[in-house]
């Protein structure tokens, strides 16, 4: 079962230690579970995808050591600055027309983030406020691979910056979530003071509408 046929790859981890490591596994079945080599063969694809899953946990958590000693001895930092450029192409974009919005067109967004949008669209305070667009917008890194961009960034006349990632009731609870959540309450301790975060679901939208009115 070469990690070649499984499909097992890891651009930081060299192709020599994933064979070692499938093939203890292997051999691990082979002498104390009593799988045959045809029932190996035959679930080669399962089996290949539970070692890679095993793999990327094992990373994720020497990632998130690592993470957390630099957080320990204050070596995390944030953007010293972010600037939206001043022009942006964007190809799904919402219909709706709002008077604060930072660009001319709000990127695409679903029926309960709309809701999110009109309220703030409606601060007295809100000097602007941007739907982040995904995968170009601002993001913020913490100890897993994937990015994570917020869904708005709210600007107040009290030059104050909240950025608010919204989610449908089925997300909240999920283990993403509360990744999401821990990374932006970090990432908010680690900005100046003016920097704010918050997760929010549909019952906590007008909570942070409140929120946004006082800073």
């Amino acid at each position: 079962m070469r990690n070649s046929i499984t499909g097992i790859q890891f651009p930081n981890i060299s192709v020599k230690d994933i064979t070692k490591y499938v093939a203890r596994v292997v051999n691990l079945l082979l002498d104390t579970k009593k799988v045959t080599l045809e029932e190996l063969f035959y679930h080669r694809y399962k089996v290949a995808l539970v070692i890679k899953n095993k793999i990327q946990e094992l990373l994720d958590g020497y990632a998130r050591t690592c993470f957390e000693a630099l957080r320990n001895e204050k070596k995390l930092g944030t953007y010293s600055s972010f600037v939206f450029p001043s022009m942006v192409e964007i190809f799904l974009h919402e219909d709706t027309e709002y008077n604060k919005h930072f660009y001319e067109s709000a990127y695409l967004m679903n029926s309960e983030e709309k809701v999110v949008a009109s309220k703030i669209d409606s601060l007295d305070n809100a000097s602007w406020w941007l739907r982040n667009i995904e995968c170009s917008g601002f993001y913020l890194q913490g100890y897993l691979r994937g990015r994570f961009f917020p869904d708005f960034i709210v600007k107040t006349k009290k030059n104050s910056y909240c950025v608010i990632e919204y989610k449908g009731e089925y997300l909240l609870g999920t283990s993403d979530t509360q990744y999401e959540e821990r990374i932006g309450k970090i990432w908010q301790n680690l900005a100046p003071e003016n920097y704010f975060f918050r997760l929010i679901g549909k019952d906590k939208i007008d909570e942070v509408i409140d929120f946004i009115k006082n800073k």
